[in-house]
């Protein structure tokens, strides 16, 4: 079973511009960062202007895609060193948001410098597509689905990708 972070977040579609609305608390699911859960974990809801939240290990350091063990599924999806992303936003089944206007599909969050900062149109051939200096986006299928082994750790510790630890706020 996967698991997402989760964004309180409302959505204009990407074709018509009409808002969609969605239920519970207007969430889009996604994988990149810290994901605790399949299942919403309000402790954890990202909001617009948020820094991405990565699970230290017992050294503390941030692991890259990695499951850690007996933890409801959660992982480090990603990297923290790609700061400057796409990453497609889906409903709570998994699936991509659609506009019941005109049926258009495919929302992404966009990540700059390690933040959250709005939502786009998703890129139709990947769900992730990392955005170089020059402004270029660059779909990286081979980020959708990549081996992730599983950790075990005691830590629940959290921090920014620059590695500093969030007060107050931990894993599950």
């Amino acid at each position: 079973m996967p698991s997402y972070a989760h964004l309180v977040a409302r959505v204009r579609c990407p074709g018509c511009n009409v808002e969609i609305t969605r239920r519970p608390k207007d969430l889009i699911a996604f994988q990149w960062g810290y994901c605790p859960s399949r299942q919403p974990w309000e402790d954890l809801f990202y909001h617009i202007g948020d820094a991405l939240r990565w699970r230290l290990d017992d050294e503390g350091q941030i692991r890259p895609w990695v499951y850690f063990e007996g933890a409801l599924q959660a992982g480090n999806l990603g990297d923290p060193l790609l700061r400057d992303l796409l990453v497609r936003g889906l409903n709570l089944n998994g699936l991509d948001i659609e506009c019941a206007a005109c049926g258009a599909s495919g929302v992404a969050i966009r990540i700059r410098d390690g933040r959250i900062v709005g939502l786009e149109a998703a890129r139709a051939d990947c769900d992730v597509a990392v955005i170089g200096r020059d402004g270029q986006i660059h779909p990286c299928p081979d980020l959708d689905d990549p081996p992730m082994p599983i950790l075990q750790v005691r830590s629940r510790v959290l921090a920014t990708c620059e590695g500093t630890v969030i007060p107050g706020m931990h894993a599950p």
